[in-house]
């Protein structure tokens, strides 16, 4: 695949508590060309944001899991991210759980794709390639509206002298 070194650069933290699961989704999302970052419950996923963030491009959460499940991860990330806590970062969902109101569960509480296991590589591969590139415009805007705010407040000042 030639666009494995851009995937190299694209972090996903992979949040199951089921060890079987994120071996073998590990194993997809590095077969595609992405780096992984593994944990098997919320509370760790939620921390390992904290002290990694900069490592954490797109986030592959789990539905069910013991510790907290994957809505109530979303939730309290996006709420993170409003009180100015890091990022955003697509939230896709991977989940057994697929009737339309899980879907409706996962994008309500924050989540950005729903994917249902066992998913195809290729679908899972896609989608990732769509929440990449979402990611790359996305921060690619902040930076502009960022170096434009500093530019307004440069002419601001300059004005005022």
């Amino acid at each position: 695949m030639h666009s494995q070194p851009l995937l190299a650069s694209i972090g996903v933290l992979l949040v199951d508590d089921s060890y079987s699961e994120r071996l073998l989704t590990r194993c997809q999302l590095e077969q595609i060309g992405y780096r992984v970052i593994e944990v098997d419950g919320g509370h760790e996923a939620i921390r390992l944001l904290d002290e990694r963030h900069d490592e954490i491009d797109l986030i592959l959460l789990d539905v069910e899991m013991p510790d907290l499940d994957g809505y109530e991860v979303a939730s309290r990330i996006r709420q993170r991210e409003q009180q100015g806590y890091g990022c955003w970062r697509p939230i896709l969902f991977l989940s057994s759980l697929c009737s339309p109101e899980q879907m409706l569960i996962g994008v309500n509480s924050g989540g950005d794709d729903f994917l249902c296991k066992p998913v195809d590589v290729r679908v899972l591969a896609a989608r990732l390639k769509a929440m990449a590139r979402i990611a790359q415009r996305y921060h690619s805007v902040r930076c502009r509206k960022s170096a434009l705010d500093r530019a307004n407040s440069i002419e601001a000042r300059c004005r005022r002298s």
